[in-house]
């Protein structure tokens, strides 16, 4: 199941449409209480509070969660939406 988000502009549309090498891995750390980070399609909390998401993908400045990952770029699907060809 894939979710449509109707907030999502170019930027989330470009994020979806990335080629999975085109992300890395990683895993957030910070020292500050209540320091966190979002998925750039979800809005999902990436921190290190121990009920968040610990770890991301980024393409160095935008985040996306694992679940986003999966559905958007391991898939491909990301690749399809917006193309009106």
């Amino acid at each position: 199941m894939y979710r449509l988000v109707g907030w999502w502009g170019s930027p989330q549309l470009a994020l979806a449409q990335s080629a999975p090498n085109a992300l890395y891995r990683y895993l957030f750390v910070s020292s500050t209480p209540g320091d966190h980070d979002h998925c750039f399609l979800c809005w999902k909390a990436i921190s290190s509070h121990e009920k968040n998401d610990h770890e991301a993908y980024t393409n160095g400045h935008d985040s996306i969660c694992f679940q986003c990952y999966d559905e958007y770029i391991t898939t491909g699907f990301g690749k399809l939406l917006g193309d009106v060809a």
